[in-house]
């Protein structure tokens, strides 16, 4: 019964027939709610097709598959963030997404995000008050794929540059359609100017000003000198020089009865806007007799009113930092919580604000580390204690921001000639006890290093230049002595594309410079490259022990023990890109066309080009342009990879465009885009007489239909 059962349930639902599935390919429709929708692997290009009748435009994939069909009149942009922002004639523009869903927005309309998500249009009138889409990503576009030199924690950046982020929109606020000139002060409220005539007047004209609601309706007289953007419900008022708080109602929630708001200066610029005011739901303000102490949206005082010696804003843990003096004259230091609280009971004599979850406090005279609870991670035995660089301490007014990611903080080298970047491990601080110097953990606050050195410097790549007396001694994470040096010598350390240390520079120091002898180890302390002579400057260290050296007028490449690979005098520049060494000889004659070398990080001789007469590097594909031209006139562009071989072949009077990415990782795939600068129909001609456009780097795909 079962298989009789089956039988008749294959003869009513045949199965698909053999075969690829056709993919589907989208019409441009019109709709009334936008919403982004997944691109194809690589993201898509504009798809051009001619026949008889003229030209149209669609979207393809980054492998040359229509996605959506041509009916364009002209070409649509690349979409950034999920969108793409296309102006049309005679006025007005069209929003679009991956599948050719598009909002038509004329010259009287606005995109507003849709409560169900995506976006809509609507009137200007209808939305008086309310926030529009200010700018599209492509109108704002920065490249997230980076590695970023200086982050914050608030940007979750990843050094390593294998995060990719999708462009987020930003938004505005609609002015009222009667007071054009009004400024947006967020939350749907505006602040208006009224001239001596009583016109809504310009920044720079006399006048005092008053609080609009959406709808156009003042919410207060114009009676304030300057009115700031909300925070936390609030917005700063300055009436006849006295700072108060205005809500989100017009009413003056903390009255103008304050000298200033402390570190700002309100003079009627915008720019000078208090970021963090009310961020935590408090506010550092100054009375008449210039005390300092910290209020709460009610006005309710938070933190009284004294000479404060230090009062810090909330930190990265939420705590204010307020230190005053004793009775007996002593400095005394504790936190607060925003509520007023103590965060702990624990005081000291000095601290700074928390950074990762840690402090460095002072009792007496010793310095010690706390955690959030105000217990010591560290106790307080040592004469100094650091923060990694860029360090936080008690020696400045104000901590200086770091950059950080997991354990990782990434900036420039303020000795790298070329400034590339290295990672410096936050996790170990330096300390200072009876006269020398050491490392202890930041988290536990275990000592790794003991108090044994005179001079030391932070950990960078897991390793830490010291000094002993006068020998100078390279450390590893776990406080071995791996490499000892000449005395009064100096570390610079290398690393590679990928972040792995593997190579130490030893120069020796003096105050005009590295100007006597160098050498170059590895990490276990053999050496490479032994001792070179004055006056020859080691410019950096490809990954396979090559040391590009130059001179007042000269380049070489040296090799292991000391060897030339490129003898110095020969070579007009050399140049590291990743992987691949880039040697420009010297002209003969001088002017004319170079000859260009390229060689592995190891000094192995890949290629070697004549006549170039430009060339320049996408770090992005990794890939290496070159321009050459021949004594007959006849030139040519070339593409090359890291190995030196020619991946694309293009005209000798173009220059490719590095495209942004397209699609998120791991699936992106890189293009060039050929712009339209010669040729029939404005467009580049490539090899064989084909139009140019969007490329791979192949040289396979031209997005364009090659039927016409």
């Amino acid at each position: 019964m079962i298989k009789l059962l089956f039988l008749l349930f294959l003869l009513a639902y045949p199965s698909p027939p053999e075969g690829p599935v056709m993919p589907v390919v989208y019409e441009f429709q019109q709709v009334q709610r936008l919403v982004v929708t997944p691109e194809p692997p690589g993201g898509l290009v504009p798809f051009r097709r001619t026949t008889g009748t003229g030209t149209t435009w669609g979207y393809a994939d980054t492998t040359g598959r229509l996605v959506v069909q041509t009916a364009l009149a002209q070409e649509p942009p690349l979409l950034v963030g999920g969108y793409a922002k296309m102006e049309v004639k005679p006025a007005g523009y069209w929003v679009l997404n991956a599948r050719g869903e598009y909002l038509r927005v004329g010259p009287d309309e606005v995109v507003v995000p849709a409560k169900q998500g995506g976006l809509m249009v609507r009137a200007k009138a209808d939305n008086t008050g309310q926030v529009y889409v200010s700018g599209f990503p492509q109108e704002f576009w920065k490249d997230d794929t980076t590695p970023r030199r200086y982050c914050t924690d608030e940007d979750y950046a990843d050094p390593t540059g294998r995060r990719y982020r999708r462009e987020p929109l930003q938004l505005g606020w609609q002015a009222p359609a009667q007071y054009p000139k009004a400024l947006p002060l967020g939350d749907g409220l505006f602040s208006v100017k009224q001239s001596d005539n009583g016109a809504s007047a310009e920044l720079w004209q006399p006048g005092k000003y008053a609080l609009l609601n959406g709808a156009g309706q003042r919410l207060t007289a114009f009676r304030y000198d300057w009115l700031e953007h909300f925070r936390n419900g609030r917005a700063l008022l300055q009436r006849d020089g006295r700072i108060g708080y205005l809500d989100r109602q017009g009413r003056e929630a903390i009255g103008p009865r304050y000298a200033d708001v402390y570190g700002e200066k309100f003079a009627g610029d915008l720019a000078a806007t208090a970021e963090r005011e009310f961020s935590w739901g408090v506010v550092q303000v100054l009375d008449d007799s210039l005390r300092r102490g910290v209020i709460d949206t009610t006005g309710r005082v938070v933190v009284p009113f004294r000479r404060w010696l230090a009062l810090s804003e909330p930190d990265g843990a939420g705590f204010m930092r307020a230190q005053g003096r004793t009775a007996a004259g002593d400095t005394l230091t504790q936190f607060f919580r925003p509520d007023g609280r103590p965060a702990f009971r624990a005081t000291f004599t000095a601290a700074t604000d928390f950074w990762q979850g840690r402090a460095v406090v002072r009792r007496g005279r010793f310095y010690g580390l706390i955690n959030r609870r105000g217990q010591l991670v560290v106790p307080c035995r040592y004469e100094a204690l650091y923060f990694p660089e860029p360090r936080t301490n008690l020696f400045d007014a104000e901590p200086e921001p770091i950059a950080v990611q997991n354990s990782l903080c990434e900036f420039v080298s303020s000795y790298s000639s070329f400034e590339r970047p290295e990672l410096v491990d936050t996790l170990y601080m330096q300390f200072w006890h009876q006269g020398k110097s050491g490392f202890v953990e930041r988290r536990r606050g275990r000592q790794i290093v003991p108090p044994r050195y005179h001079v030391v410097e932070g950990f960078r790549n897991g390793f830490a230049w010291v000094r002993r007396d006068t020998q100078d001694y390279l450390l590893d994470r776990r406080g071995r002595e791996i490499t000892a040096a000449h005395p009064d010598s100096y570390f610079w350390d290398w690393q590679r594309s990928n972040g792995r240390q593997t190579h130490f520079l030893l120069t020796t120091e003096s105050r005009q410079g590295f100007s006597d002898t160098w050498m170059l180890t590895d990490t276990l302390g053999r050496v490479l490259i032994p001792p070179q002579s004055r006056g020859l400057f080691p410019r950096e260290v490809t990954g396979g022990g090559l040391v590009i050296v130059y001179t007042d007028a000269e380049w070489g490449l040296m090799g292991a023990g000391g060897q030339w690979v490129l003898p110095l005098g020969q070579a007009q520049h050399i140049a590291q890109y990743d992987s691949l060494v880039v040697a420009v000889l010297q002209p003969s004659p001088v002017g004319s066309a170079v000859t260009m070398r390229l060689y592995s990080p190891r000094g192995q001789l890949l290629r070697e080009l004549p006549h170039v007469t430009s060339q320049y590097y996408y770090p992005e594909l990794k890939r290496l342009f070159v321009r050459q031209q021949n004594a007959a006139g006849q030139g040519s562009a070339q593409l090359l990879d890291q190995a030196g071989l020619t991946r694309l072949t293009l005209p000798y009077d173009v220059f490719p465009e590095q495209l942004p990415p397209l699609a998120p990782r791991p699936q992106r795939r890189p293009l060039l885009h050929l712009p339209p600068e010669h040729g029939p129909d404005g467009y580049t001609p490539l090899p064989n007489g084909q139009p140019g456009g969007y490329i791979s780097l192949n040289g396979r795909q031209f997005w364009v239909d090659e039927s016409q």
